[in-house]
């Protein structure tokens, strides 16, 4: 899973390093404090990634050009994304480091290094430098071959985990409740930001992958006690979602509400992650890992204010339900959100919890919740609450 981000220069993230990831991350902070650039940054690594979108190219033309992706400050002209995660418990971290040299009219260099723990895995375009020490990396000194096909090994993992493993839904999504076979229907694994797609992940996971399917149903059926199941139906025109409630269960409900068509897709989110997508070709080659399977690969769930249009009532058991899927024994899953919602807060822990706030120079820091606010606070009072008093920032004032 993701253990660490650090972003230069994107933004408002002039200069910003978060540390410690745990399974579920909660970014909390007033409005324009730069949660969605921290979300946004991940979406970007991921499409540049895509060699669908055209590469990065195609990323900073997708996010409006370059002055929409730099930071503030005009004399710096490269942003840099750099991500860690670790691909097994018993492998040691991988560290994907990118940074755009940007230029007028959308043109841009670009360098990556990769290393696993201290080793060098690749680096393009530069001279490869560490970071640490300032020094070039040393050469392996394995067998040349044995090297390269290890190496290529690694990044082609790790890219298959940025562009397949990654399922990032925006803030605001709104899932489509009918897609026409005349548009685009989109990944049949991944959901698109705005869960346009929604129906089609569905249809494939009700006629393929029924295990999933049949959880889906039942978390849903746990989290929204007057649902029994959501179905894909299909004509000759459209594929669209149906919702059937206890109380009627054979006849399809007139309409699906906004909270529950959202629900829908975050469990379809998760399930997705758990579908073994069809073999497909990276820069780096076929998929083959370790004897892994994509859907065995750790998986990443992003999810800009998940609360919205959710009743109160259920956030306690949506959060338990998140927890749920972080503990499984068979598989690495991870969830990143963002909230503004005090009551959804309750149900975290410190530890958590990053407060995200804005300077007067008008850059983005990332801050941990104060150790003392558990010691003195949190026996009386749950964390939201200490929140809203402003004891630890990210309130807007």
């Amino acid at each position: 899973m993701l253990t660490h981000l650090k972003f230069k220069n994107w933004r408002s993230l002039r200069d910003v390093e978060i540390n410690d990831l745990t399974p579920i991350t909660v970014f909390i902070g007033a409005n324009s404090s730069g949660k969605t650039n921290i979300i946004e940054a991940l979406r970007f690594r991921q499409y540049g990634a895509s060699r669908d979108n055209r590469g990065f190219l195609g990323a900073i033309r997708q996010w409006g050009g370059v002055q929409k992706i730099r930071s503030l400050d005009p004399s710096d002209n490269t942003v840099n994304i750099r991500l860690t995660y670790k691909p097994l418990l018993n492998r040691l971290p991988i560290t994907d480091n990118m940074t755009l040299f940007l230029e007028p009219d959308n043109k841009f260099r670009y360098h990556s290094i990769m290393v696993e723990g201290n080793n060098l895995l690749s680096s393009g375009f530069h001279s490869p430098i560490n970071p640490q020490t300032g020094r070039v990396w040393p050469k392996p000194q394995e067998d040349k071959k044995v090297t390269e096909a290890y190496n290529n090994t690694l990044q082609q993992y790790t890219h298959d985990y940025i562009t397949k493993r990654w399922q990032i839904l925006a803030e605001g999504f709104s899932p489509r409740l009918a897609l026409s076979f005349e548009e685009d229907i989109g990944d049949l694994y991944l959901l698109e930001p705005d869960a346009r797609n929604l129906p089609t992940v569905i249809s494939t996971m009700q006629n393929v992958y029924f295990d999933q399917y049949d959880q889906l149903q039942e978390d849903l059926a746990w989290l929204l006690t007057h649902v029994k199941a959501v179905d894909a139906v299909e004509n000759d025109q459209e594929t669209r979602l149906a919702i059937h409630e206890r109380i009627r269960a054979t006849q399809e409900a007139p309409s699906i509400s906004a909270g529950t068509a959202r629900i829908v897709a975050m469990l379809a989110a998760y399930y997705a992650l758990d579908m073994d997508t069809d073999p497909f070709e990276s820069p780096y080659g076929p998929f083959e890992f370790e004897g892994m399977t994509h859907a065995q690969m750790p998986g990443l769930v992003v999810i800009e204010e998940p609360d919205t249009a959710l009743n109160p009532g259920i956030l306690k058991n949506f959060v338990e339900q998140l927890r749920n899927y972080t503990e499984r024994e068979d598989t690495s899953r991870q969830f990143i959100l963002t909230t503004h919602n005090p009551s959804f807060l309750n149900y975290f822990q410190p530890e958590e919890v990053r407060v995200v706030s804005r300077g007067e120079d008008g850059y983005t820091r990332v801050d941990r919740v104060p150790e003392h606010i558990r010691d003195i606070w949190l026996d009386d009072h749950a964390l939201g609450e200490v929140w809203m008093t402003n004891s630890f920032g990210g309130i807007a004032r």
